[in-house]
């Protein structure tokens, strides 16, 4: 049982700390449309967020 709660809270923390980057690239953008580099970084960081959330969901149930 231990084990699965870490790991429940590992993924969790996984996905806020890249949830933040997105957020922040986001705001990046914002001030600096044409960065190609940040847009890359940006969309690479929304697909590692979609794998996240779907592993934590297929294993601990819904995030929402």
């Amino acid at each position: 049982m231990k084990k699965a709660c870490d790991n429940r809270q590992s993924l969790m923390c996984d996905i806020q700390k890249v949830d933040f980057m997105i957020v922040d690239l986001n705001l990046f953008l914002d001030t600096h449309p044409n960065c190609v580099e940040a847009l890359q970084e940006y969309n690479n960081l929304v697909q590692v967020s979609e794998k996240l959330r779907s592993s934590y969901e297929s294993q601990f149930g819904p995030l929402v």
